[in-house]
């Protein structure tokens, strides 16, 4: 999670004309078909249009993944889209902050 009271930072982070990545870890019910890295990439139709995401690592049934955009519940729904239940969902970047080695209910106060 990232607090601000910067309107132009939070703007900046959350716009998608601004196109900063966000990458989550993603852990799934049950292990990823060899294909979904090109499903994810050319796009899963949502009701609310495409959604696309690049897969840039993965392992049993564990998934890096990068989105451009962030629209409500996308991870979840784009997985559900594909027969998949998100087990576990953790954002690991914003942009150029790094969630890195804090733990649960640890914090650092950055400048920008």
């Amino acid at each position: 999670m990232l607090l601000s009271n910067d309107g132009d930072l939070v703007q900046s982070l959350a716009h998608p004309s601004f196109n900063k990545d966000k990458v989550y870890k993603v852990k799934l019910d049950k292990p990823p078909a060899e294909n979904i890295r090109q499903h994810l990439a050319q796009g899963v139709k949502l009701e609310d249009g495409i959604s696309r995401m690049v897969v840039s690592k993965s392992s049993d049934n564990s998934l890096v993944v990068i989105l451009k955009e962030g629209r409500n519940r996308q991870i979840r729904r784009t997985f559900e889209a594909l027969d998949y239940t998100v087990i576990k969902l953790n954002r690991t970047e914003f942009g150029k902050y790094k969630l890195g080695n804090l733990k649960v209910g640890e914090y650092i106060e950055v400048n920008t």
